[in-house]
């Protein structure tokens, strides 16, 4: 905001959207800033008995506990075993918080809604793709928050009980 020649206040890109963008593999994809807590080093992580493949495991966050997803195995891509250099991208939906491993976070940007696309024609079957954004060649994939947490809800209590296991 800021003020113009006639001293009223005036928005400035009020309708522009704020993106993190991450890369798996050569793929570009981002989550809404809105959605994202923080981006942290990859670190050791807790397993979870009988989680399906996609759930790396457990994260301890300054007291808080949190799934870590794979997002690598949840999209079919090929496994990649972790790395130091790797971050966790925590985020958090309208439920609960999880963070998504990545293999790099490149920068937060801002993109107008013209910029902004419906995926294509079968894409619209996929849960976890929210809408795409053209630049000159490329595209980047914006995923939605609330479609990459697991299937089921994860209650305190089965947290608990997954770590005690």
């Amino acid at each position: 905001m800021r003020e113009n020649p006639e001293g009223e206040t005036v928005t400035i890109g009020g309708s522009e959207q704020y993106f993190v963008r991450f890369e798996l593999d050569d793929t570009g994809y981002a989550l809404p800033l809105d959605h994202v807590e923080q981006a942290v080093r990859m670190v050791a992580l807790v397993g979870v008995p009988e989680a399906p493949p996609w759930i790396a495991g457990l994260l301890n966050l300054h007291g808080r506990v949190i799934p870590v997803i794979d997002l690598r195995r949840r999209f079919g891509l090929p496994p990649k075993p972790p790395h130091k250099n790797d971050r966790l991208l925590v985020i958090r939906d309208h439920r609960h918080s999880l963070a998504i491993m990545a293999d790099t976070v490149s920068q937060v940007f801002e993109v107008s809604p013209e910029q902004i696309e419906a995926p294509p024609g079968d894409l619209l079957q996929s849960r976890s793709l929210q809408s795409v954004i053209r630049s000159d060649d490329a595209f980047l994939l914006i995923l939605d928050p609330a479609q990459l947490a697991p299937p089921f809800d994860w209650t305190p209590e089965d947290v608990t009980r997954a770590v005690q296991q």
